[in-house]
């Protein structure tokens, strides 16, 4: 099975690692981003199986993340 992944990191240099690494395990990083307005973007448009993020983005916080995703593109947990 091929797990589709947004990766969402605030340096995009980390991000592009982290997406190396996922693709080195078998995964497809399908979206990079580096802000929580991106992660919301690119998961309503991209519709990934997991989203990749850390915990503490400039401006947008997982839990604010997680609400506007609920919102904007409800999804199944």
């Amino acid at each position: 099975m091929n797990i589709k992944l947004v990766i969402i990191q605030s340096d995009p240099f980390e991000a592009d690692a982290t997406a190396r690494s996922f693709n080195s395990l078998g995964c497809t990083v399908v979206g990079i981003g580096t802000s929580g307005k991106e992660a919301v973007e690119l998961v309503c448009s991209l519709k990934p199986d997991v989203l990749v993020m850390e915990p503490f983005l400039p401006a947008l916080n997982c839990d604010d993340i997680a609400a506007l995703l609920e919102q904007k593109c409800p999804f199944r947990w």
